[in-house]
C-alpha cells in the first residue's frame, strides 16, 4: 500500500512540472498607458517542431536580441483620425502610422491605420478595415479556432499613375483603390511550457495562416468599382501586385503575461526565420 501511494505521489508530482492545460483570458490584454517590451531575433538557432502538441516542452533559451522593442497602448484621443469611434487603444509606429484598436473581454481587434501606408509606405490612408481584424481572442482555450476574411482600402491619387498605365484601362477611371485583402486562419492546436530567458511559463500554441493578396480597383463610370489587377499586374510584372503571400506564424501565449511569450514566424518548409519574444523587463502601466 505504501508502494503504491509513493508511486501515486510521484506522478502527481510529474504531471505538476510537466505543465497544466491553461485557459488564456482577458486579463492578459494590453489596456491604455501600458508598455509591452519584447525582443526580436532576427536569425534564430532553435529546434522547433510544428506538429499539434499536448504537453509540449518548448526551448528557447539561446535566443539573442540587443534591443528592447517598446510598444505603447496609447488612449485613442491622441490620435489624429476621427474615423474610429469605438476605438478604445491605439498604437504608434515609429514611422507615425497610426493604428487603432477595439480591446474588450472577447479579445483586441484591429479597426483601422491612419498615415503612411503599410504597404508601400507612399499614400497617406485614413482606413477602416471591411471587418474589424482580430490580433487575439478571449477567451482562449486547447482546440478553439477562427477564421476571417477583411479587407482595407487606400485610395490611389491618379496623378501617381503614369498615363502609360491609364491608357490600358478600357474606361478613363474616376479614381483608384488599392484593396488588401486578407485570410486569416487560426488554430489552437498546442498546449505545454515554453521557456525562455530562463524562465519557464505555461503556454498555449496559436497557429496562424494569413494569405495577403493586394489588389488594384477602378471607379469606372456607370459601372462603379471594378477589379483591374490582371491588368496593372501585366504591366508591372515583379510588383507583387495580384499574387498571394502567404504568413505562417506560431503564437505562444501565457495565462499572466500580456505579451506574447514568443511569435515564431516560419518559412513555407516550417523552419524559424525569426523569433519575437518576451523581454526580461515586465509590462508597465502607468495606471499600476
Amino acid at each position: 500500500m505504501r508502494t503504491g501511494i509513493m508511486f501515486f505521489t510521484l506522478l502527481i508530482a510529474h504531471l505538476s512540472f510537466l505543465g497544466a492545460q491553461i485557459t488564456v483570458e482577458s486579463n492578459t490584454l494590453p489596456r491604455v498607458n501600458d508598455t509591452l517590451r519584447t525582443h526580436i531575433d532576427p536569425d534564430p538557432d532553435v529546434d522547433f517542431d510544428p506538429s499539434p502538441m499536448e504537453g509540449g516542452e518548448w526551448i528557447f533559451n539561446n535566443l539573442s536580441a540587443p534591443t528592447v522593442v517598446e510598444t505603447i497602448f496609447r488612449d485613442p484621443t491622441e490620435g489624429s483620425s476621427g474615423s474610429f469611434p469605438t476605438a478604445t487603444a491605439l498604437t504608434i509606429a515609429p514611422q507615425g502610422t497610426e493604428s487603432y484598436y477595439e480591446i474588450n473581454s472577447s479579445g483586441m481587434r484591429e479597426l483601422g491605420i491612419f498615415g503612411q501606408d503599410p504597404v508601400a509606405g507612399i499614400l497617406e490612408v485614413d482606413g477602416l478595415y471591411s471587418q474589424p481584424l482580430s490580433i487575439r481572442r478571449t477567451p482562449l482555450i486547447h482546440g478553439s479556432a477562427f477564421s476571417q476574411q477583411p479587407g482595407l482600402f487606400f485610395p490611389i491619387p491618379l496623378s501617381l499613375i503614369p498615363d502609360s498605365l491609364l491608357n490600358q484601362l478600357p474606361i478613363q477611371p474616376d479614381s483608384l483603390r488599392l484593396n488588401v485583402s486578407i485570410e486569416r486562419q487560426d488554430s489552437v492546436d498546442s498546449w505545454g511550457t515554453l521557456e525562455v530567458n530562463e524562465r519557464v511559463y505555461d503556454v498555449l500554441r496559436e497557429r496562424r495562416i494569413e494569405v495577403r493578396r493586394l489588389g488594384i480597383e477602378a471607379l469606372l463610370p456607370f459601372l462603379g468599382w471594378q477589379d483591374v489587377t490582371d491588368i496593372v499586374e501585366e504591366f508591372l510584372p515583379g510588383a507583387g501586385i495580384g499574387s498571394p503571400d502567404t504568413i505562417v506564424s506560431y503564437n505562444f501565449f501565457n495565462d499572466q503575461e500580456v505579451e506574447p511569450i514568443a511569435v515564431v514566424n516560419v518559412d513555407a518548409e516550417q523552419n524559424p526565420i525569426s523569433i519575437e519574444y518576451i523581454a526580461d523587463e515586465v509590462t508597465t502601466s502607468s495606471s499600476d
